[in-house]
């Protein structure tokens, strides 16, 4: 996609650090991650950065989200709940999500709230990192005021998708599918 900013290009979606780098609340997410060695420990299930912080968007409340590859998240639940035992309000919940089974698993470090999110498909293919690139994306299309527009509605409450959406001016529907539609069409040739 090339115009006035030049040709778009996608981060280095595994360098979760850089990622989070250029954000005002990035180096507290940063000693927050590295405190629990949340990377570390998942670092078998390629673990990526999902989520709002490494947009830009974190408001107060917001997670650390990371997505893992768990071939069988039943089977997993345990190792990973093990891994983490020890960090504050350790919880965990095993339920399907878009015909997947889905283990989701949060704790307290640092001073954030963590949310690992483990699926039988790759991270980069899991809706929560398909959502991450299409929203660089129009970001980087539209520019601040876009990050602003977004950021002013989730601090009302809206989640991330309907922020993105309403901001946009896409028409009532399903946010979640019509931003990876939107952003899909407006950068030819990508695929989110």
């Amino acid at each position: 996609m090339a115009g006035a900013k030049g040709a778009y290009v996608e981060p280095d979606w595994r360098d979760w650090r850089g990622l989070l780098a250029p954000w005002p609340e990035g180096a507290a997410a940063i000693a927050a991650l590295e405190a629990a060695d949340v990377f570390g420990r998942l670092e078998p299930f390629g673990p990526l950065l999902i989520g709002t912080f490494p947009l830009g968007l974190a408001v107060v409340g917001s997670d650390l989200d990371i997505a893992c590859h768990l071939p069988d998240p039943a089977a997993s639940r345990q190792s990973i709940r093990a891994a983490f035992g020890a960090e504050t309000g350790l919880r965990d919940r095993l339920f399907t999500l878009g015909g997947q089974p889905t283990l989701v698993l949060g704790f307290e470090a640092g001073g954030h709230a963590i949310e690992i999110f483990g699926q039988p498909v790759p991270p980069r293919d899991q809706f929560g990192h398909r959502h991450l690139r299409a929203e660089h994306f129009l970001l980087w299309r539209h520019g601040e005021p876009l990050r602003l527009a977004v950021r002013a509605l989730k601090r009302q409450g809206m989640k991330t998708e309907p922020a993105f959406a309403a901001a946009l001016g896409l028409p009532a529907g399903d946010p979640y599918v019509q931003l990876l539609e939107h952003a899909t069409t407006m950068a030819q040739g990508l695929h989110f």
